[in-house]
């Protein structure tokens, strides 16, 4: 599994600007093939659906730009769901991006329009470019938009403690869908919170995927999502559990990271802190 510092930090670990300083990643993105096109921000293609349509929510009206033209919470829940569960994984267009952000800020209350206005501002370089580390406005603005998905939409909430070394309230067993992680740090040392999906064909344990060597063990898994909390704070992340299967949760931060300095120590994984929960 992935040790160093890698893309899905800059899309995924949402908490807090700091988490710049630590989190790494478990898992490939190699097979991210999907280029972004170049295009217009303010308008798809006529072949890219926005979410208002016909089948839009009551209350939700068509006008020429396709995007809602009241007030209507569930457009934006809709828009900014299908937003983090595309973009990360590298299979949102930059048009496709850009007009569910239109129809969502169409859709939503002035504060919450210009905070989705300024993260539409912050996201487009990622958008141009996956490989691009975003802003640190980025993830504060994603982080207030996931904090309002949580407040506001009808999705999943697990509510997960990281101490030394160890994670709890992490299910064993889960339904299929999408999730917000409310990931709170009770211990002295910084944490984070990384998930990937182990390949149907791979029987290891978590513990034998991590002794592999790095490239044999990201050809095994898929990386799911990731976030961090430094000691005594919670930060807001999502993971998009939508496929079956075994799902290993995993903390690579080394031992004996506090405040801005890094440890020196093994991964807390090595220390114990992983967990395996199967989505059904």
């Amino acid at each position: 599994m992935t040790r160093s510092k890698h893309r899905s930090r800059a899309l995924l670990s949402i908490g807090t600007a700091t988490s710049l300083l630590f989190l790494t990643a478990c898992g490939s993105d190699d097979d991210d093939s999907s280029a972004p096109a170049d295009a217009d921000t303010t308008e798809a293609p006529a072949a890219s659906e926005a979410p208002v349509s016909s089948d839009a929510p009551a209350g939700t009206e068509a006008v020429d730009d396709g995007a809602a033209s009241v007030e209507d919470p569930q457009v934006v829940c809709d828009s900014m769901i299908e937003i983090d569960q595309t973009v990360p994984a590298g299979t949102a267009t930059k048009e496709g991006a850009n007009a569910l952000l239109d129809t969502a800020i169409a859709a939503a209350d002035a504060e919450t329009a210009a905070i989705l206005t300024d993260l539409q501002t912050e996201v487009q370089p990622v958008l141009d470019d996956p490989e691009t580390e975003p802003s640190e406005a980025f993830f504060g603005l994603y982080n207030q938009t996931l904090t309002w998905i949580g407040e506001n939409c009808d999705v999943e909430t697990i509510d997960v403690v990281a101490q030394e070394y160890s994670f709890s309230g992490l299910p064993d067993e889960v339904e299929a869908g999408y999730n917000l992680v409310n990931f709170t740090n009770d211990g002295t040392e910084a944490h984070e919170l990384v998930a990937v999906r182990i390949n149907d064909d791979v029987d290891l344990s978590i513990e034998e995927l991590i002794a592999l060597p790095e490239e044999e063990a990201d050809s095994m898994i898929t990386f799911i999502g990731a976030t961090f909390a430094p000691p005594g704070e919670t930060a807001v992340g999502s993971l998009n559990l939508s496929e079956p299967g075994r799902y290993a949760v995993v903390c690579f931060v080394p031992v004996g990271s506090v405040g801005e300095t890094e440890g020196d120590g093994p991964p807390h994984a090595m220390e114990g802190m992983t967990h395996e929960m199967t989505v059904t």
